[in-house]
């Protein structure tokens, strides 16, 4: 196998990952398993999209492969968050919806590539601040291995990056960055539903 078919593979696999991640929260939330918070697959649908059309700007190839996954499935979740998951009105969550909707402003009005992603993730981290938020409160309102499969799926979306990217400075900052911003939401979210002193409650209803 060369090197070329080699990296194809690796960024297919990441790409089943996430489509196997997305599928097991899907299938949690219709069985009751997973209420999802609704502020952040709110958010999280149409910046997902747009991420997609940064890093084909931004000279991405294969790692495009699994944010393509990602926002279909973020697409799909945000559906079924509508009917099924929770909150949406509080303050807080309503904050982080003006902090959303000003990060992408700026994204939009910005000139400068590497500026724009800044204020992209600013926006999108606004976007997981709820379900983060939820995760430390009611952690058993949401499962561990959909999260735990998308940040594998980062890390092997990470690990087709070319090397030679790595080294371009706010160059290939535009390449990596999501993917690897995605890695670290996953990360947090795997470490505050498995932590040893999560509180012993029942999933949170539906509202």
């Amino acid at each position: 196998m060369t090197a070329p078919d080699l990296m194809m593979a690796v960024a297919l696999a990441a790409a089943a990952l996430e489509l196997g991640a997305n599928g097991l929260y899907l299938r949690h939330v219709c069985l009751g398993h997973t209420v999802p918070t609704r502020m952040t697959w709110l958010i999280w649908t149409p910046l997902a999209w747009m991420g997609v059309m940064a890093s084909i700007e931004a000279g991405a190839t294969l790692t495009v492969i699994k944010l393509v996954m990602s926002a279909t499935g973020t697409t799909a979740i945000m559906l079924l968050a509508l009917r099924y998951g929770s909150g949406g009105l509080s303050r807080s969550d309503q904050a982080c919806l003006g902090i959303t909707v000003a990060g992408v402003c700026l994204w939009q009005a910005l000139d400068d590539p590497v500026l724009g992603i800044v204020f992209f993730l600013i926006a999108d981290a606004a976007g997981a601040v709820p379900s983060l938020r939820d995760a430390w409160h009611a952690p058993r309102k949401e499962r561990v291995l959909p999260w735990l499969l998308g940040l594998f799926s980062c890390l092997l979306a990470l690990s087709v990056v070319e090397l030679d990217r790595w080294g371009q400075g706010w160059a290939g900052f535009g390449i990596w960055v999501i993917p690897f911003y995605l890695a670290l939401v996953n990360g947090s979210m795997v470490l505050l539903l498995c932590r040893p002193d999560r509180p012993a409650v029942a999933a949170v209803p539906a509202s």
